[in-house]
């Protein structure tokens, strides 16, 4: 019987500063002094991958409309260098929860939390 390797993650850190870079780890390492300060994130590659196709930059406009729990959200941010207007909307308010724990741990001030609907936020907004 063989015994698995580990489970490769990539880990997102973002420091107060707002740099950003990606590593791949074996191991994952949560709950520290660091990780509570906000000098990272723990994301997989669902989180990370479509920030980068999207390519945020300062000072634009962004929505956010499945946020929870806050990888992909704190990523944009730290790629618009907590400039701009970002919407971190997500249906579920149990989830968003977490979305407000992640966003004020990581020290990201350039943000909206919304609790909505997907097909509602044009008629919130005014466009329609």
């Amino acid at each position: 019987m063989s015994i698995p390797s580990p489970v490769q993650f990539w880990v997102g850190c973002v420091s107060p500063l707002l740099a950003h870079f990606l590593i791949r780890c074996d191991n994952i390492t949560g709950a520290t002094p660091e990780y509570l300060a906000g000098h990272y994130m723990i994301q997989g590659g669902s989180s990370f991958l479509p920030v980068m196709a999207l390519a945020p930059q300062e000072n634009e406009k962004i929505l956010d409309m499945a946020a929870a729990p806050g990888g992909k959200t704190s990523y944009i941010a730290a790629l618009m260098r907590n400039t701009g207007l970002l919407v971190a909307n997500d249906r579920s308010k149990d989830r968003l929860k977490a979305v407000i724990g992640n966003l004020h741990r990581m020290g990201i001030t350039n943000s909206i939390i919304t609790n909505l609907d997907g097909k509602e936020i044009g008629k919130v907004t005014n466009h329609t």
